[in-house]
């Protein structure tokens, strides 16, 4: 009697059906890896994206709790970039920058002061009110915010507090910043350093620096601080924050790296809307932007802007711009809740990326802080 043979072996047609089945579980495991990974890019990256948000909002609620309305604030609205070099705004990308007075508990992040010998103390300056500023900032390198790669640029926080301790410098000689007879010597690089200022907030608001034979040194001043013309306009490049990141002593002043935008609007309560906007109805005709009268020749570096309170000059060259223009006279504490630009609210929008480029055009955000 013969014995059956028993099949072993498979068939073409089966180890083709297993081969298939084996590509079609590696696509599918494959896919759910990259998806993983992806997924896993994306919660990083908006972690990281949050973690900025979280330090800016965070930043600015505690700066502006302590606003003195009775003390100077100056906003300067920069419309956007000029790519090809004419001098006008062709993207519309803002640039804002801000500086106010406001009331906490402020310490210098640098050690200053030395002894009578000159030789350096271990301790820092310690004050109650500040002239706090933001705006993108330039790179140290020369180049200024609007010539940086969106997702390369920074936020800037300045502080300079208010103290009536002595600092000098390592010769033993007083530091005067803003040197009160001679304000010409005001610089973006010593206003980058130091973190205090020498007078005070009543000095730099009023008297002597707002007396008409200084006008002109203030207009320089606040030119330098915000890297703006002011009229009438000092010109020079070495204006607003430049910062480092690998300089430990203006390190202090980097907010958050990857700010694309930077955009402070403020509530006008006669037309129930945010000011200053480049195209108020968002439908591409510039006839009824706040920036310049009849909607033509938005310019780059003739921004408007304010002072309050408001004394020989505002921010820009003579600019009556702004969309239901008011009287500069009524910038004053008893009209804070209706000054266009500024109000009863301010509205802050920023563009912020994340370091690994996980979402290239960034994320946008608004943040809305009542002033009343």
């Amino acid at each position: 009697m013969k014995k059956r043979k028993t099949k072993a072996a498979f068939t073409i047609v089966e180890l083709l059906v297993a081969m298939f089945l084996v590509v079609v579980l590696l696509a599918i495991s494959s896919m759910v890896f990259r998806y993983a990974v992806a997924a896993q890019r994306a919660a990083a990256a908006t972690a990281e994206i949050m973690q900025k948000y979280n330090a800016i909002t965070g930043r600015l609620k505690a700066d502006l709790q302590g606003l003195q309305k009775d003390g100077e604030i100056a906003i300067a609205w920069v419309p956007g970039i000029d790519t090809t070099g004419d001098n006008t705004v062709d993207d519309f990308t803002r640039l804002d920058r801000f500086y106010f007075f406001t009331l906490g508990n402020f310490h210098t992040y640098n050690v200053w002061p030395y002894d009578e010998n000159g030789t350096l103390k271990q301790d820092i300056l310690h004050g109650h009110v500040a002239r706090v500023g933001y705006m993108l900032a330039g790179d140290g390198n020369g180049r200024r915010a609007a010539d940086m790669p969106a997702a390369k640029r920074m936020l800037g926080r300045s502080q300079h507090l208010y103290t009536s301790k002595t600092v000098l410098n390592a010769a033993n000689n007083p530091i005067l910043f803003p040197n009160p007879t001679d304000y010409s010597a005001f610089t973006s690089v010593d206003n980058n350093r130091y973190e205090f200022d020498t007078i005070t907030a009543d000095d730099w608001r009023d008297d002597p620096i707002w007396s008409s034979s200084a006008a002109s040194e203030k207009s320089d001043m606040v030119e330098r601080i915000l890297d703006v013309d002011v009229f009438p306009p000092a010109g020079g490049t070495d204006r607003g924050i430049r910062m480092n990141p690998a300089n430990a002593e203006n390190l202090h002043m980097l907010l958050a790296q990857g700010v694309g935008e930077f955009k402070v609007q403020g509530w006008f309560e006669a037309e129930k809307r945010w000011i200053p906007e480049v195209d108020p109805d968002g439908d591409g005709d510039f006839s009824d932007t706040d920036f310049v009268p009849n909607g033509t020749g938005i310019h780059v570096e003739q921004v408007p802007g304010i002072i309050y309170p408001y004394k020989f000059h505002a921010l820009g060259p003579g600019y009556t711009a702004i969309h239901g223009n008011y009287d500069l006279t009524e910038l004053d504490q008893a009209h804070f809740d209706q000054i266009p630009g500024l109000g009863s609210a301010l509205k802050f929008t920023f563009t912020l990326y994340d370091s690994k480029g996980v979402f290239p055009d960034g994320k946008t955000f608004t943040y809305i802080v009542q002033l009343n």
